[in-house]
């Protein structure tokens, strides 16, 4: 999570709207890459399949050694000969000079869209993948803020960031980052300093919130038992007060789901979220 996070998402685009520099997939490491193996549920690989048939309708084949396929043999000659096969495929099969006014009159044949059409289909699958993620996102917090709401998790945390009323904090258990309000954590004060961050209690009264952010106890042993199949929850302490966080710093936390309607401490009205709270104590 913390790797991909910053990384540009793939995206479809045509060829011919997009400088040849700009066509490597980074993740994969390939120079050019399409797919074209599910056009029952992915309309860019009917795109694909058209115009791999307009193609190959024009004369062009792939070269005998297609791709880069090494097998057993890793040698640096063998990986010359086959980057050159990757390289030398969808060549002419009888080098035609006039292999543009056939590739041209084939896209004809084949009703095929013009870059900027293609281009334009090209936004809208992005759109629509985007969304589909977006989808999938949304369901899948659903699912755990529900699950979270019946279970709390009690678990160890990484500090990301710090902030004068916030604490970032990456939850390995979950593989997300959520922040940590201070306005959530009555009775205990904060005080920011040369890249720390002070906590203590109000006024050095230690009755208010002895052991914030515990589960009560039949909640506790549900959680443990829920998430023990899952080896996610893990045996960590409360925080004991006063004490200073840096970033790096692992922290007992506790997570717990809110939905609709339970506002959240910065104003605006919570729809679904995975709230995070320190366990701390006197």
């Amino acid at each position: 999570n913390l790797l991909t996070k910053p990384m540009q998402l793939a995206v479809y685009f045509a060829t011919g709207a997009v400088p040849e520099e700009n066509w490597s997939h980074y993740a994969l490491g390939f120079e050019r890459y399409t797919h074209f193996t599910s056009p029952i549920r992915r309309y860019p690989d009917v795109e694909v399949h058209r115009l791999v048939q307009a193609a190959l309708d024009a004369g062009l084949r792939g070269s005998d050694t297609a791709g880069m396929h090494l097998g057993h043999d890793t040698s640096p000659a063998a990986v010359d000969s086959a980057v050159a096969a990757f390289q030398r495929q969808l060549t002419l099969e009888d080098r035609r000079a006039d292999v543009e006014d056939e590739l041209e009159a084939c896209a004809k044949a084949s009703s095929l869209r013009d870059v900027d059409a293609l281009s334009v289909v090209a936004d809208a699958c992005n759109l629509q993948k985007e969304a589909s993620k977006r989808a999938q996102e949304a369901s899948l917090k659903l699912h755990l803020v529900l699950m979270l709401r019946t279970c709390p998790l009690q678990c160890s945390g990484l500090v990301c960031a710090l902030g004068a009323k916030h604490i970032d904090v990456y939850i390995a258990a979950i593989g997300t980052e959520r922040r940590i309000y201070m306005e959530e954590m009555p009775g205990v004060t904060a005080s920011s300093s040369d890249r720390k961050l002070s906590l203590s209690w109000h006024d050095g009264d230690e009755r208010r919130a002895a052991h914030l952010g515990e589960v009560v106890p039949e909640m506790a042993h549900r959680s443990m038992s829920l998430y023990a199949s899952l080896g996610a929850n893990e045996t960590m302490s409360v925080m004991v007060l006063p004490a200073d966080l840096v970033v790096g710093a692992r922290v007992p936390v506790v997570l717990r789901g809110r939905l609709s309607g339970e506002p959240r401490p910065d104003g605006y009205p919570g729809v679904m979220d995975v709230v995070c709270t320190l366990r701390v104590a006197p």
